[in-house]
């Protein structure tokens, strides 16, 4: 008994002399805040005793989530003995056909497949209505009477609002909101973010299970003191910087372009940009950000520029189209501004394979002339608008030239909210608002 007791005494001391190596290990860094997340009986993925657990609040409509799911394959690929996800539902309330889509991947997971109509939903979500469900439900081979009575059963319905409820309860208001070892990330973070932080946990558990605890108890030992309320809201946005206050509007052309958003938000943002522009990097940073926090209300639309002096510029705009045309073009364009440095033709056929792009097809778009002159006709386009440099924005018409800070763009996008609002009460369709707002707009810069 006595040798019980000192042997428990010393597992005690080498985990807090793990914890004190851990926190000091970066010497003046801020510690670390973990966030106490109850997995209860989620569906899992990976491995059974993972030392890293990733819990994910996501949508099924929702777009960022989606490609966030690209990662999470990718990360579980590259430590399939190290890392588990858990999903938790929070079907946002604007995506009208989320929780019925959460409700047939649970059906399913009644069937052993959740996974397979997980990433059977992520391979078409935009097809998310009923008589799709049910073709998706039959194509992952299962029981079909079964599946319609198991999405009308209560208790599921019950699940998936005690995922959302819980989600809430700790600050998970957005999709994707995940939790590494009770880490929070915000959003459909790149690749990298992810990978580094796994990696810093995988660091840290080992270091525990070599101090003595078990693999099986590692995430339960990191989050046991974490927080449990949401973090404090962010402070006030600082004052824009002064800037000129032009508000005038351009009619900005956004067909066949290439969108992020919806095409009845009440603010579309049209970009021109250059992908080895590192000024275009950063914007493409601050776009995402208001992405996350603006969601159904805010349209992003893509327009190339690439700059003459930078060289590998329009063949990464090409990429991004030929990537397009299979259905991926903002994966591409994620990646491209990821990045920015390497984007030789050896890379962006790197780029392409990561993606999971036809090569064959991906490899012939490359020296398509006619997507080379579409990239042209967009710098042309442009051009007469006024477009001298990258990145140049147009807000609902209203330019804004450069990597102006995100509390400039704040300002902006709330005083076309409240425009955009007038013209809807004038009984302005949603789908033709964009239309309404900028169609007195500008067509030519000499107009000026």
């Amino acid at each position: 008994m006595l040798r019980l007791l000192v042997s428990a005494a010393l597992v005690r001391c080498s985990v807090a002399l793990v914890a004190l190596q851990v926190s000091s290990a970066a010497g003046a860094a801020p510690a670390i805040e973990r966030y106490r997340v109850e997995l209860g009986q989620p569906p899992l993925r990976g491995a059974p005793e993972a030392l890293v657990t990733l819990v994910v609040w996501s949508d099924y409509q929702c777009p960022f989530c989606a490609r966030l799911a690209l990662t999470l394959e990718r990360l579980l690929k590259e430590h399939p003995n190290d890392l588990r996800v858990a999903w938790k539902d929070q079907p946002l309330p604007f995506h009208p056909r989320a929780r019925e889509a959460a409700l047939a991947a649970r059906a399913a997971g009644r069937q052993g497949k959740y996974w397979q109509m997980h990433d059977a939903i992520f391979a078409q979500p935009s097809k998310l209505e009923s008589s799709d469900l049910v073709r998706r439900a039959r194509e992952i081979g299962l029981d079909l009477q079964r599946f319609h009575r198991d999405r009308d059963d209560r208790a599921l319905a019950e699940a998936v609002d005690a995922d959302a409820a819980q989600g809430l309860a700790i600050g998970a208001q957005g999709t994707p909101t995940s939790f590494v070892n009770g880490r929070m990330v915000r959003g459909a973070q790149p690749y990298e973010v992810f990978s580094a932080v796994v990696t810093e946990e995988l660091a840290t558990a080992r270091a525990l299970t070599k101090a003595g605890v078990p693999a099986r108890d590692v995430y339960a030992h990191l989050v046991k003191d974490g927080r449990t309320t949401p973090p404090a809201p962010p402070p006030p946005p600082k004052p824009a910087p002064p800037v000129e206050d032009d508000k005038t509007i351009w009619r900005v052309p956004v067909e066949g372009a290439f969108s992020r958003g919806p095409a009845t938000a009440p603010v579309t943002i049209v970009v021109w940009n250059d992908f080895q522009c590192p000024f275009c990097g950063r914007l493409a940073a601050t776009l995402k950000e208001l992405s996350f926090d603006l969601g159904q209300e805010l349209r992003i639309v893509h327009r190339d520029q690439p700059l003459p002096f930078h060289k590998d510029a329009k063949l990464a705009a090409v990429a991004a189209r030929a990537a397009g045309a299979q259905g991926k073009f903002f994966e591409m364009h994620d990646k491209l501004f990821d990045n920015q440095r390497v984007l030789d033709r050896d890379s962006l056929e790197r780029y392409a394979l990561e993606l999971g792009l036809d090569m064959h097809r991906f490899r012939a778009a490359l020296d398509d002339q006619r997507l080379f002159a579409a990239v042209e006709a967009d710098a042309k386009a442009g051009e007469v608008l006024g477009v001298t440099g990258t990145p140049t924005s147009f807000v609902n018409g209203r330019r804004l030239v450069g990597a102006q800070p995100i509390e400039t763009f704040r300002v902006v996008i709330e005083q076309e909210k409240v425009r955009a609002r007038a013209v809807r009460k004038r009984g302005v369709k949603p789908a033709n608002l964009y239309e309404a707002l900028v169609k007195d707009g500008k067509t030519r810069d000499s107009e000026r």
